[in-house]
Protein backbone atom coordinates (compact mmCIF):
# COMPACT_ATOMS: atom_id res chain seq x y z
CA UNK A 1 0.00 0.00 0.00
CA UNK A 2 1.35 3.20 -0.81
CA UNK A 3 1.14 5.13 2.68
CA UNK A 4 3.35 2.14 4.07
CA UNK A 5 5.82 3.11 1.47
CA UNK A 6 5.43 6.65 1.52
CA UNK A 7 5.93 6.41 5.72
CA UNK A 8 8.82 4.12 5.86
CA UNK A 9 10.60 6.91 3.13
CA UNK A 10 10.01 9.31 5.24
CA UNK A 11 11.35 7.92 8.26
CA UNK A 12 13.92 5.69 6.88
CA UNK A 13 12.25 2.87 8.47
CA UNK A 14 14.02 -0.35 8.79
CA UNK A 15 12.08 -3.46 10.90
CA UNK A 16 15.49 -5.14 11.47
CA UNK A 17 17.66 -2.40 13.41
CA UNK A 18 17.31 1.00 15.01
CA UNK A 19 17.80 4.09 12.89
CA UNK A 20 20.22 7.07 14.13
CA UNK A 21 17.74 10.61 12.80
CA UNK A 22 19.29 13.78 12.34
CA UNK A 23 18.24 16.69 14.56
CA UNK A 24 15.36 18.56 12.87
CA UNK A 25 14.16 22.18 13.79
CA UNK A 26 11.58 22.99 15.94
CA UNK A 27 9.43 23.97 13.27
CA UNK A 28 9.66 20.34 12.63
CA UNK A 29 8.09 19.53 15.66
CA UNK A 30 4.65 20.03 15.02
CA UNK A 31 4.50 17.42 12.70
CA UNK A 32 3.22 14.01 15.04
CA UNK A 33 2.87 10.19 13.92
CA UNK A 34 -0.22 8.75 15.39
CA UNK A 35 -0.04 5.68 16.40
CA UNK A 36 -2.64 2.78 17.31
CA UNK A 37 -2.36 -1.42 17.41
CA UNK A 38 -4.29 -3.75 16.15
CA UNK A 39 -3.48 -7.98 17.16
CA UNK A 40 -5.42 -10.94 16.96
CA UNK A 41 -9.81 -10.50 16.55
CA UNK A 42 -10.68 -8.41 19.12
CA UNK A 43 -11.24 -5.29 16.89
CA UNK A 44 -11.98 -5.67 13.38
CA UNK A 45 -10.50 -3.21 10.75
CA UNK A 46 -13.70 -0.64 11.38
CA UNK A 47 -12.20 0.44 14.74
CA UNK A 48 -9.26 1.80 12.64
CA UNK A 49 -10.92 3.29 9.98
CA UNK A 50 -13.19 5.06 12.69
CA UNK A 51 -10.52 6.56 15.03
CA UNK A 52 -8.61 7.73 12.07
CA UNK A 53 -11.45 9.74 11.04
CA UNK A 54 -11.75 10.79 14.14
CA UNK A 55 -8.10 12.29 14.52
CA UNK A 56 -8.51 14.06 11.24
CA UNK A 57 -11.79 15.96 12.68
CA UNK A 58 -9.91 17.08 15.79
CA UNK A 59 -6.09 17.53 14.90
CA UNK A 60 -5.21 20.34 13.27
CA UNK A 61 -1.18 19.82 12.59
CA UNK A 62 0.58 17.53 9.52
CA UNK A 63 0.42 13.78 10.68
CA UNK A 64 0.66 10.24 9.95
CA UNK A 65 -1.63 7.21 11.16
CA UNK A 66 0.76 4.47 11.46
CA UNK A 67 -1.19 0.84 12.61
CA UNK A 68 0.81 -1.84 14.46
CA UNK A 69 -0.44 -4.59 13.11
CA UNK A 70 -0.18 -8.94 12.85
CA UNK A 71 -2.22 -8.30 10.10
CA UNK A 72 -0.57 -6.18 7.48
CA UNK A 73 -3.56 -6.18 4.96
CA UNK A 74 -4.89 -2.34 4.10
CA UNK A 75 -7.32 -1.21 5.86
CA UNK A 76 -8.01 2.39 4.16
CA UNK A 77 -6.21 5.10 2.69
CA UNK A 78 -4.26 7.37 5.19
CA UNK A 79 -3.38 4.38 7.31
CA UNK A 80 0.28 3.11 7.28
CA UNK A 81 0.16 -0.72 8.42
CA UNK A 82 3.35 -1.71 9.83
CA UNK A 83 4.34 -5.12 11.62
CA UNK A 84 4.59 -5.04 15.33
CA UNK A 85 8.63 -5.00 16.21
CA UNK A 86 9.75 -7.90 18.18
CA UNK A 87 8.86 -8.35 21.72
CA UNK A 88 10.82 -10.88 23.84
CA UNK A 89 7.70 -12.54 24.58
CA UNK A 90 5.34 -15.70 24.12
CA UNK A 91 2.41 -14.52 21.32
CA UNK A 92 0.04 -16.23 24.14
CA UNK A 93 1.03 -13.93 26.69
CA UNK A 94 0.75 -10.58 24.97
CA UNK A 95 -3.12 -9.96 26.23
CA UNK A 96 -2.34 -10.48 29.82
CA UNK A 97 -1.21 -6.54 29.78
CA UNK A 98 -1.42 -5.63 26.57
CA UNK A 99 2.49 -5.91 26.55
CA UNK A 100 2.99 -5.40 22.68
CA UNK A 101 2.09 -1.64 23.64
CA UNK A 102 5.83 -1.42 24.92
CA UNK A 103 6.46 -2.04 21.17
CA UNK A 104 5.75 1.59 20.74
CA UNK A 105 9.13 2.61 22.31
CA UNK A 106 11.03 0.82 20.48
CA UNK A 107 14.30 3.19 19.03
CA UNK A 108 14.13 3.96 15.48
CA UNK A 109 10.61 3.34 15.33
CA UNK A 110 9.51 6.95 14.56
CA UNK A 111 11.20 10.19 14.10
CA UNK A 112 12.95 10.60 17.72
CA UNK A 113 12.70 14.48 18.06
CA UNK A 114 8.63 14.34 17.02
CA UNK A 115 5.65 13.93 19.10
CA UNK A 116 3.88 10.59 18.62
CA UNK A 117 0.36 10.13 20.00
CA UNK A 118 -0.41 6.84 21.27
CA UNK A 119 -4.56 5.72 21.10
CA UNK A 120 -5.88 2.81 22.01
CA UNK A 121 -8.61 1.66 19.01
CA UNK A 122 -11.93 1.79 21.31
CA UNK A 123 -11.19 5.65 22.28
CA UNK A 124 -14.08 8.13 21.28
CA UNK A 125 -12.44 11.70 20.38
CA UNK A 126 -14.75 14.36 21.24
CA UNK A 127 -12.74 17.58 20.71
CA UNK A 128 -9.58 18.99 19.95
CA UNK A 129 -6.33 16.67 20.44
CA UNK A 130 -4.38 20.01 19.85
CA UNK A 131 -3.92 20.44 23.33
CA UNK A 132 -2.37 17.43 24.38
CA UNK A 133 0.62 18.09 21.77
CA UNK A 134 0.95 21.85 22.46
CA UNK A 135 0.93 19.96 26.11
CA UNK A 136 3.77 18.37 25.32
CA UNK A 137 5.71 20.90 23.10
CA UNK A 138 5.53 23.14 26.64
CA UNK A 139 7.14 20.38 29.14
CA UNK A 140 8.67 17.27 28.03
CA UNK A 141 8.04 13.83 29.56
CA UNK A 142 5.52 11.04 29.00
CA UNK A 143 2.41 12.32 29.27
CA UNK A 144 -0.74 9.76 30.28
CA UNK A 145 -3.41 9.66 31.88
CA UNK A 146 -3.86 8.91 35.54
CA UNK A 147 -5.31 5.28 36.29
CA UNK A 148 -8.83 5.72 37.53
CA UNK A 149 -9.67 5.17 41.77
CA UNK A 150 -12.60 2.87 42.23
CA UNK A 151 -16.20 5.01 42.39
CA UNK A 152 -15.55 6.15 46.68
CA UNK A 153 -12.71 8.21 45.56
CA UNK A 154 -14.81 10.60 43.41
CA UNK A 155 -15.03 11.78 46.06
CA UNK A 156 -12.01 12.72 47.33
CA UNK A 157 -10.21 15.77 45.36
CA UNK A 158 -7.92 14.50 42.62
CA UNK A 159 -4.46 15.41 44.47
CA UNK A 160 -5.15 13.18 47.75
CA UNK A 161 -6.54 10.19 45.91
CA UNK A 162 -4.07 7.34 45.76
CA UNK A 163 -1.73 7.00 42.79
CA UNK A 164 -1.90 4.06 40.46
CA UNK A 165 0.29 5.08 38.06
CA UNK A 166 -0.37 5.81 34.36
CA UNK A 167 -3.15 4.59 31.99
CA UNK A 168 -1.93 3.88 28.46
CA UNK A 169 -5.50 4.19 26.74
CA UNK A 170 -3.80 7.06 25.67
CA UNK A 171 -0.21 8.67 26.00
CA UNK A 172 2.25 10.82 24.18
CA UNK A 173 5.79 11.48 23.96
CA UNK A 174 8.70 12.28 21.86
CA UNK A 175 10.70 9.10 20.94
CA UNK A 176 14.11 10.24 21.91
CA UNK A 177 13.46 10.16 25.68
CA UNK A 178 11.51 7.55 26.03
CA UNK A 179 13.76 4.45 24.65
CA UNK A 180 14.65 2.96 27.58
CA UNK A 181 10.97 1.26 28.18
CA UNK A 182 11.60 -0.95 25.22
CA UNK A 183 15.08 -1.40 25.85
CA UNK A 184 14.74 -2.22 29.77
CA UNK A 185 11.74 -4.45 28.63
CA UNK A 186 13.85 -6.11 26.34
CA UNK A 187 17.36 -6.58 28.64
CA UNK A 188 14.55 -8.30 31.61
CA UNK A 189 12.85 -11.91 31.95
CA UNK A 190 9.46 -11.42 30.43
CA UNK A 191 8.41 -13.44 33.20
CA UNK A 192 9.45 -11.87 36.37
CA UNK A 193 8.37 -8.40 34.26
CA UNK A 194 4.54 -9.79 34.50
CA UNK A 195 5.13 -11.29 38.06
CA UNK A 196 5.88 -7.77 39.12
CA UNK A 197 4.23 -5.41 37.04
CA UNK A 198 0.90 -7.69 35.64
CA UNK A 199 0.30 -5.07 33.22
CA UNK A 200 2.03 -2.75 30.34
CA UNK A 201 0.92 0.47 32.05
CA UNK A 202 2.35 0.06 35.31
CA UNK A 203 5.92 -1.45 33.78
CA UNK A 204 5.55 2.13 31.16
CA UNK A 205 4.69 4.14 34.47
CA UNK A 206 7.88 2.54 36.58
CA UNK A 207 9.99 2.86 33.98
CA UNK A 208 9.87 6.18 32.03
CA UNK A 209 11.77 9.36 31.80
CA UNK A 210 9.50 11.60 34.02
CA UNK A 211 5.80 11.18 33.90
CA UNK A 212 3.34 14.20 34.27
CA UNK A 213 0.05 13.18 34.65
CA UNK A 214 -2.52 14.43 31.48
CA UNK A 215 -5.25 16.85 33.18
CA UNK A 216 -7.93 14.13 34.74
CA UNK A 217 -10.49 16.44 33.41
CA UNK A 218 -9.50 15.67 29.50
CA UNK A 219 -10.60 12.03 29.33
CA UNK A 220 -13.39 10.03 31.16
CA UNK A 221 -13.93 6.55 31.26
CA UNK A 222 -17.08 5.23 29.62
CA UNK A 223 -17.90 2.51 31.95
CA UNK A 224 -16.56 4.23 35.35
CA UNK A 225 -17.79 7.61 34.61
CA UNK A 226 -20.91 7.20 32.18
CA UNK A 227 -22.78 4.36 33.11
CA UNK A 228 -24.61 4.02 36.66
CA UNK A 229 -24.53 1.38 39.11
CA UNK A 230 -27.72 -0.92 39.57
CA UNK A 231 -30.66 -0.04 40.18
CA UNK A 232 -30.11 3.74 39.44
CA UNK A 233 -29.40 2.43 35.84
CA UNK A 234 -32.50 1.28 35.76
CA UNK A 235 -33.88 5.32 36.69
CA UNK A 236 -31.21 6.78 34.73
CA UNK A 237 -31.01 4.97 31.84
CA UNK A 238 -29.88 7.73 29.22
CA UNK A 239 -26.45 7.97 28.48
CA UNK A 240 -25.40 11.31 28.39
CA UNK A 241 -22.27 12.52 26.33
CA UNK A 242 -19.84 13.66 28.47
CA UNK A 243 -19.63 17.75 28.26
CA UNK A 244 -16.17 18.34 29.54
CA UNK A 245 -13.87 15.59 28.34
CA UNK A 246 -12.05 15.38 25.04
CA UNK A 247 -11.89 11.83 24.75
CA UNK A 248 -14.08 8.63 26.03
CA UNK A 249 -11.92 5.94 26.61
CA UNK A 250 -13.88 2.37 26.64
CA UNK A 251 -11.64 -0.34 28.37
CA UNK A 252 -12.57 -3.90 29.26
CA UNK A 253 -16.69 -3.97 29.14
CA UNK A 254 -18.70 -2.34 26.84
CA UNK A 255 -16.90 -1.64 23.55
CA UNK A 256 -18.38 1.17 21.25
CA UNK A 257 -19.41 -1.40 18.85
CA UNK A 258 -21.83 -2.72 21.10
CA UNK A 259 -23.12 0.36 21.64
CA UNK A 260 -24.82 0.87 17.94
CA UNK A 261 -26.79 -1.78 17.51
CA UNK A 262 -30.38 -0.74 16.59
CA UNK A 263 -31.72 -4.00 19.09
CA UNK A 264 -32.56 -3.39 22.44
CA UNK A 265 -29.32 -6.00 23.35
CA UNK A 266 -28.20 -5.54 27.15
CA UNK A 267 -24.35 -4.72 27.43
CA UNK A 268 -22.07 -3.72 30.15
CA UNK A 269 -20.85 -5.55 33.26
CA UNK A 270 -22.86 -7.44 36.13
CA UNK A 271 -23.32 -3.81 38.15
CA UNK A 272 -23.06 -1.47 35.18
CA UNK A 273 -25.12 -1.92 32.37
CA UNK A 274 -27.68 -0.38 29.59
CA UNK A 275 -29.80 -1.72 26.65
CA UNK A 276 -29.81 -1.12 23.11
CA UNK A 277 -27.65 1.96 20.96
CA UNK A 278 -26.25 5.11 22.80
CA UNK A 279 -27.53 7.72 20.39
CA UNK A 280 -23.87 9.96 20.50
CA UNK A 281 -21.65 7.13 20.26
CA UNK A 282 -23.78 5.73 17.01
CA UNK A 283 -23.70 9.09 15.31
CA UNK A 284 -19.90 8.97 15.94
CA UNK A 285 -19.27 5.51 15.00
CA UNK A 286 -21.68 6.33 11.60
CA UNK A 287 -20.01 9.48 10.97
CA UNK A 288 -16.31 7.31 10.75
CA UNK A 289 -17.22 4.69 8.62
CA UNK A 290 -19.43 7.34 6.59
CA UNK A 291 -16.16 9.88 6.21
CA UNK A 292 -13.80 6.75 4.97
CA UNK A 293 -16.23 5.60 2.36
CA UNK A 294 -16.22 8.85 1.07
CA UNK A 295 -12.60 9.76 1.59
CA UNK A 296 -13.58 12.71 4.09
CA UNK A 297 -10.70 15.40 4.31
CA UNK A 298 -9.15 16.70 7.21
CA UNK A 299 -11.42 19.29 9.17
Amino acid sequence: MKENDEYAAKVNLQTDQSVNYPRTENKMRDHVTVVCMRWGNPFSKDYVKVLYQGVKRNLSCDFDFVCLSDDLEPICDGVCVLPIPELKMPREKWAVGFWPKLTVFKPGLFPPNQPVLFLDLDVLILSSLDPFIELLQKKRGLHMLREWNPALWSLVPVRFRPDRGGQSSLFVFYPEEQAGIYDQFMKEDATGVITTAHIDQLFISKTCHRLPYLPHNWAVSFKKHCVHYYPLNLVFKKIRKPGKAKVVIFHGKPKPTDLIRDDQTRWGTDRKFGYGPVDWVKSYWTAGISDDSRGGTKA
